[in-house]
């Protein structure tokens, strides 16, 4: 019995890492095989598909016929994600033969280390993403990357290793990666942002100055200190962490940065010169579901080419938002101050924005509005007050708004409406579900 129990297991991890998994039909159409379980698109000659239920050293070199190799620019390998067995990385795998390969990526594969120069014979790499998935087998199980992995990818401008479950990375890793324009590290469990952003003197001959876009969301961040490596950085993704301290120059050197996003974190308060140095460069400024309950009065100031400001989903009241908070942000277009605690909203706070386009007010405690708030504003297009306490609204308030289309006062005490309210918001909207009062 136990000798037919052992050959049933054999047979089943035989066929667990041979067999290649079914792709879905969609996947299949105008597509043509060119090897067992891999597939190329009519309309792409030189990219290649192969789905597998594993990546080991055994099964992966006969996947592709001698003769497609040299063709091929781009290879995606996606492993089964319904068989939790490893995944490896082998110099003898067929991947590693097609030395023309442009793109690689690898999904779904249970792999639990990348080991020294595992990438250098594909020297004409450009793009490379590496999504394993560990911690859908485990938590504890973590893809462990070597310092000297990405030795010979000094082509490679894209990396992606997002989904791996890594809780930590070699301090000179991406030294090797001289072209390196956009690194994704999101949905692991890194705790140390420096870890990316190297500034040891031993570190200091690795550059990383064309690095343009940073993932690092969906980790376990608690602090960002200064980065110094990445002086060309456009866009900076730290959402989904546990941020609680931003030191004040922490983006001192990213005079390029255009996008910056720290929502959903820890943060009870800003630096107040935090974004001193980035007032001609950032466009959007992302701080939503924070528990930030207090504002310095210019933290905002000289951010002249802002657009999109999201400080909504936080703990501030009147107090914080008031009169010169959003002084000089003159091209500002979205302002979003949603899910906070305002109780009311005075003459002077949006006085500077005079491009304002959508301002989003809702779900807060605004009891008053005074008649002269929107005064300013003339452009705008999009304002929501929902979800409030209005009882009330002067016949003024609105006077300004000639272009308005939408406006938002549903969830409110409104009892009565001036009549003169919206004489001039000639290109409002009125539908249910814009403009809904109600009484009672």
């Amino acid at each position: 019995m136990k000798g037919i129990l052992l050959l049933l297991f054999l047979t089943l991890l035989t066929v667990t890492c041979h067999a290649s998994p079914l792709p879905s039909q969609s996947s299949l159409v105008n597509s043509s095989r060119v090897g067992p379980g891999c597939y190329r698109r009519s309309n792409e000659t030189s990219s290649v598909e192969c789905f597998i239920r594993t990546l080991n050293h055994d099964n992966f070199p006969d996947l592709i016929s001698k003769q497609e190799l040299s063709s091929v620019r781009a290879l995606r390998i996606k492993c089964s994600d319904k068989f939790l067995f490893d995944s490896f990385l082998a110099p003898n795998q067929t991947l590693f033969q097609m030395t023309f390969l442009e793109e690689v990526s690898v999904e779904s594969c249970k792999i639990r280390s990348l080991p020294s120069n595992v990438w250098a014979s594909l020297s004409y790499l450009r793009k490379l993403r590496i999504s394993s998935r560990n911690g859908d087998w485990s938590t504890s199980v973590s893809l462990l990357v070597d310092n000297q992995a990405f030795q010979g990818l000094n082509q490679l401008t894209s990396l992606d290793l997002s989904q791996n479950n890594i809780w930590s990375l070699p301090e000179t890793i991406f030294c090797p990666l001289r072209s390196l324009q956009k690194l994704n590290v999101s949905w692991n469990r890194l705790s140390e942002l420096e870890e990316l952003n190297p500034g040891l003197p031993e570190a200091n001959f690795c550059s990383l100055n064309g690095v343009t876009v940073v993932d690092a969301s969906f980790n376990q961040l608690r602090r960002v200190g200064r980065i110094v490596k990445w002086k060309k950085l456009v866009e900076l993704q730290l959402e989904n962490n546990f941020i609680e301290e931003l030191q004040d120059d922490a983006f001192a050197e990213l005079g390029s940065l255009r996008s910056v996003n720290l929502s959903s974190n820890r943060l009870v308060a800003l630096p107040p010169s935090i974004f001193k140095f980035n007032g001609g460069s950032l466009r959007e400024v992302y701080l939503a579901n924070n528990s930030i309950s207090a504002l310095a009065p210019a933290v905002f100031s000289g951010l002249n080419g802002l657009l999109l400001l999201d400080v909504s989903r936080n703990t501030l009241t009147s107090q914080w938002i008031r009169e010169k908070m959003f002084n000089g942000l003159v091209r500002l277009l979205a302002l979003r101050l949603s899910f906070n605690q305002l109780s009311s909203i005075d003459e002077m706070i949006f006085s500077d924005l005079i491009n304002l386009q959508t301002l989003n007010l809702d779900h807060n405690r605004i009891e008053s509005v005074h008649p002269g708030a929107f005064r300013m504003t003339a452009n705008l297009r999009v304002l929501d007050l929902s979800h409030n306490r209005l009882v009330r609204l002067d016949e003024k308030v609105f006077g300004g708004l000639g272009v308005l289309r939408q406006l938002y006062l549903d969830h409110n005490k409104i009892r009565s409406v001036e009549d003169r309210l919206l004489e001039n918001c000639t290109n409002l909207q009125v539908k249910p579900f814009l403009f809904t009062i109600f009484c009672g």
